[in-house]
């Protein structure tokens, strides 16, 4: 079911629990119980190695009645609608491999985090991202809006199922978190939740906005205002919207078949000041379009330092200055993702 009609569904008939049973195509997400307590303390001290890495809670879990407190505190998060916690099975041996939670749970601003872990041997097949997946659609129809996923800076396989799943780099935060008398920092990776617009994208765009690629003839009709390149009919056109109004929208044209310069980044009057030029950079270098080309370049201003600040956090680094004849500013020459 599409992301908006779960959001409607879920919010007329006044959900505040997820599913206490959620099933993937490889796994199955049972709500925790203390019937469980055996099974998940097995779990956790045959990965005890593994875990004690990552996890603060490993050095307070040593017996089975340990496992079996803390499965009646989830339990009772559930109730109180502070916490939802998953054990994850597999669902071909039906064995406990992990376990999957929702937590920081803010109503009022519909933002939630996500934790997780899963046994060595079940690492890298991807069912953390099945789990994920899934998970997002239940929450989708309690409201929320924002998600978080946070994890030790050094633990690059949880950071790669967060930006497998299109969660950004929102944050590092330093000292987070103290693990065996270290203090370690932590990534903070976001993703925004939004109904599903057809034919436009919408993940991680603030709350009403969505992004559509056009061919140049659509964009000439819809923008009859900007004049483009008549020479250039290859290229990206995108019209970002808010609601059903156009805020803003991207150009640019193929030099040739793997390179593509950004001519024209742009916002409405009505919308300015609001950072949508970066918001559209930001979905047009993380779409799959781009990944055909060796090389994207742009065109900044020198005096325009907000958005060279912006182009150059995104990736971009300068590769020429030009000076302009007319007055005495400079504009530089950016590239991003050069393959040469």
């Amino acid at each position: 079911m599409p992301i908006d009609s779960i959001i409607e569904s879920g919010l007329a008939s006044g959900l505040r629990y997820p599913p206490t049973l959620i099933e993937g195509s490889k796994i199955i997400l049972r709500a925790r119980h203390v019937n469980q307590s055996v099974e998940l303390f097995r779990l956790i001290d045959s990965n005890r190695l593994y875990l004690r890495e990552w996890m603060p809670w490993e050095e307070q879990t040593k017996t089975t009645e340990d496992t079996r407190e803390y499965l009646q505190k989830a339990t009772q998060g559930w109730l109180d609608k502070t916490l939802f916690d998953y054990s994850i099975y597999d669902k071909k041996s039906e064995q406990m491999i992990g376990s999957f939670g929702i937590h920081a749970i803010q109503w009022v601003k519909r933002s939630c985090e996500i934790g997780y872990w899963i046994c060595e041997n079940y690492q890298g097949q991807g069912y953390v991202s099945e789990a994920l997946r899934v998970v997002e659609n239940s929450i989708a129809a309690l409201g929320f809006h924002r998600i978080s996923i946070v994890c030790d800076r050094r633990n690059h396989r949880s950071a790669q199922v967060a930006k497998k799943n299109n969660y950004l780099l929102e944050a590092v935060i330093r000292d987070d978190i103290k693990i065996r008398g270290r203090w370690r920092d932590s990534f903070k990776y976001t993703k925004l939740l939004n109904p599903i617009h057809p034919k436009r994208l919408t993940e991680n765009l603030p709350y009403g906005y969505s992004f559509l690629f056009v061919d140049q003839a659509t964009f000439k009709l819809l923008q009859p205002d900007l004049s483009l390149c008549p020479s250039q009919e290859v290229g990206l056109y995108g019209l970002l919207y808010y609601e059903d109004q156009i805020a803003g929208g991207i150009v640019a044209y193929e030099q040739d078949s793997k390179k593509l310069a950004i001519k024209k980044v742009y916002s409405k009057k009505a919308y300015r000041g609001r950072g949508l030029k970066g918001l559209l950079l930001r979905v047009v270098l993380n779409d799959d379009k781009i990944q055909q080309y060796s090389s994207i370049t742009i065109e900044v201003m020198a005096s325009s330092r907000f958005w060279l600040a912006e182009c150059l956090i995104f990736g971009f680094t300068v590769l020429e200055i030009r000076p302009q004849l007319q007055n005495s500013e400079k504009k530089l020459r950016l590239i991003y993702k050069s393959k040469e």
